[in-house]
């Protein structure tokens, strides 16, 4: 792995500790400190804290869509409940072990209510994109004849609620982590003997 430019290592500072503290608490020389450099220099690189808050995303966007499927194009062939199991379990594993995403979910939760930028980014990764993806995903499973006919988005819905909130405990309560994966995976198995013809 390359070695981190002095801009990503301000951007992984500042999600470490707005993370930890919230924005409104950090302070930008704290930001810089806490990586060996004087707090101006975080003004040659962003225009100030909010430019900063507003750029952490760059450091995870790729990896994070690459990971979650958002860069395959649609639609998503799964076609049998063992297919949509083996994708699922692959996202579960990299969106609960990955600090960065797991920091960037924390960070959310702080700020979803403060600011208007992260309440969207918060929306838009902790439910439009999963919830669009999983509704395209059982459209196709039901065109297909995999799964019963009905709403795919309720179906999503259905599938992902329990999921979302099975991620929250372990980023809580991250001595329960597996515990989480575990229930993640039932949770998909009951689905899947639930809903999926084949």
């Amino acid at each position: 792995m390359s070695e981190l430019s002095t801009r990503e290592k301000l951007l992984h500072a500042a999600l470490d500790l707005f993370s930890q503290k919230g924005y409104d608490a950090t302070g930008v020389d704290e930001i810089a400190e806490s990586i060996g450099m004087s707090g101006p220099i975080i003004y040659k690189y962003f225009k100030g804290k909010e430019d900063l808050l507003n750029s952490i995303h760059t450091i995870s966007d790729n990896p994070y869509d690459e990971q979650m499927g958002f860069n395959t194009p649609f639609p998503i062939w799964i076609h049998n409940g063992e297919e949509l199991k083996q994708f699922t379990m692959h996202q579960i594993q990299f969106t609960i072990n990955n600090e960065t995403i797991i920091k960037l979910r924390k960070l959310c939760t702080i700020e979803q209510f403060r600011n208007k930028y992260i309440t969207f980014e918060a929306t838009d990764h902790q439910f439009d994109k999963i919830v669009n993806q999983y509704t395209d995903i059982f459209k196709g499973m039901i065109e297909h004849g995999a799964v019963e006919e009905m709403d795919p988005k309720v179906l999503s819905l259905e599938f992902t609620g329990p999921t979302a909130m099975l991620i929250q405990l372990s980023d809580r309560e991250p001595s329960r982590r597996q515990e989480a994966i575990d229930m993640i995976e039932k949770h998909v198995d009951f689905f899947i003997k639930t809903h999926c013809k084949k």
